[in-house]
């Protein structure tokens, strides 16, 4: 795609670019890329620790991965720097009603979820 190599050419120019990150995180999550994006995202929160559009991309890619405690904890680090962030306060949300939404559901994706679980080195 041609905005990554747009990315990869900006990263190059300037490698502490935490926005270049970001924007290419979101490149990769509608690519459905999500261990690329959370690279990215982290590597933007690393950069700049107060950026909280890479901790809304963070909290993205681990609902997207269904690792649905780590989004939230993404969530909240965002929130607390900036308590009215809109794609926080909208993903957190959201990772909430999916979790209340998937507690009722069929054993096969309690399975699935419990399978993922034990595959998370920090679970």
């Amino acid at each position: 795609m041609k905005a990554l190599k747009e990315y990869e050419e900006g990263i190059k120019r300037d490698p502490k670019a935490h926005a270049i990150y970001s924007n290419r995180s979101v490149t990769y999550i509608k690519l459905m890329d999500f261990n690329s994006a959370l690279k990215d995202a982290d590597k933007a929160i690393e950069l700049n620790p107060t950026f909280v559009k890479a901790y809304a991309r963070k909290g993205n890619c681990h609902h997207m991965m269904k690792e649905y405690h780590k989004a939230l904890k993404a969530f909240d680090d965002g929130l607390k720097i900036d308590k009215d962030n809109k794609d926080c306060n909208e993903g957190k949300n959201k990772t909430i009603m999916t979790i209340q939404m998937t507690a009722g559901a069929d054993s096969g994706t309690d399975e699935e979820r419990l399978r993922h679980a034990m595959a998370d080195p920090e679970i």
